[in-house]
């Protein structure tokens, strides 16, 4: 990812290969997979991951925790980028980067999967591709505000993506992105984040085409447009007014 370009992400937490292909149609950089907050399962992630790589985007997935097995397992269908929720500190990133890359680097245990072809590309795969996927924290707790400059330092981190909601809630305020507490914060994080030269992304839940124009100009060089079953049940919202 290219700091001087802006990303546009789609988010998908309804498993349909026909929402994923929709998405794939329109002007998206990257569809992120959630396994989060999601009934997504391991084996339609990895039909998700085909169908986006068929269509040249870039496949992201949020796995489900920090301290996820299904880390390793969407690394091998050969994801492009790796986004972990709740990451509070250096040690989070150690630990999730120990998993991401293999010897001397990491301890990412070898298997012969879709994302090495099988084997048939592994030596490649090793020495290039897995070295360039791209990991993000989200950052969704006060003790990752104190945190971030180390976050953000830390040679592996891509980038930071905050989480809107659970940094409100961390900080007393569930929602109110307008609090002067939150603000001060997101503005520290996006500072912190072009000095460290790292990307900063947030997550807009509301289909707003001015809130996500204002975002980009405040700083942030990712953006998630919503998602898919906001998007869905705000079309009909407005055929049911």
């Amino acid at each position: 990812m290219k700091l001087n370009k802006k990303y546009k992400f789609a988010w998908q937490t309804i498993y349909s290969e026909e929402i994923c292909e929709i998405y794939c149609n329109y002007s998206f950089d990257a569809i992120c997979v959630d396994l989060e907050h999601s009934s997504i399962n391991i084996s339609e992630c990895l039909k998700l991951i085909r169908i986006i790589q068929l269509y040249k985007k870039l496949a992201f997935v949020r796995i489900s925790n920090k301290n996820s097995e299904n880390l390793k397992k969407v690394l091998d269908f050969g994801v492009d980028g790796i986004i972990v929720p709740d990451v509070r500190n250096i040690k989070d990133c150690k630990s999730i980067i120990n998993n991401m890359y293999y010897s001397p680097i990491g301890n990412r245990g070898v298997g012969l999967q879709r994302a090495n072809l099988y084997g048939n590309n592994f030596q490649h795969y090793l020495d290039f591709v897995s070295k360039r996927i791209v990991f993000i924290p989200m950052i969704e707790s006060k003790e990752a505000i104190k945190n971030i400059n180390q976050i953000l330092s830390y040679k592996y981190t891509n980038g930071v993506m905050i989480g809107p909601y659970d940094l409100s809630s961390s900080l007393g305020f569930p929602g109110d992105f307008d609090n002067l507490d939150f603000v001060k914060s997101i503005k520290s994080i996006i500072k912190k984040s072009k000095k460290n030269k790292k990307h900063v992304g947030l997550h807009i839940i509301e289909p707003d085409i001015k809130l996500i124009k204002k975002s980009y100009k405040e700083g942030y060089s990712f953006l998630v447009y919503s998602l898919d079953s906001v998007l869905f049940n705000s079309i009909l919202k407005k055929l049911f007014k």
